[in-house]
């Protein structure tokens, strides 16, 4: 649980940057390693997000991230 709490916040902070996303997987990959915990990594794709960012700008799209997170915290058992 500990790792999806960790990979959730950097959701919720929106950290969109490829490169800082990627040194952040490999970060919590080592660390799953490390002290064999289990680690589970996904992603999901949001249908028309682009249109969102376009029609509404970035800021409406930053919102439906944090929501989408939202909902998905609340999903995790």
């Amino acid at each position: 649980m500990m790792v999806i709490s960790r990979q959730l916040k950097i959701n919720d902070d929106l950290v969109v940057n490829k490169g800082i996303r990627v040194e952040s997987e490999e970060k919590e990959y080592h660390r799953a390693r490390c002290y064999s915990l289990p680690l589970t990594l996904f992603t999901i794709g949001i249908d028309h997000f682009k249109s969102i960012n376009d029609k509404f700008a970035h800021p409406a799209g930053d919102q439906v991230l944090i929501e989408v997170t939202k909902k998905l915290k609340a999903s995790l058992r």
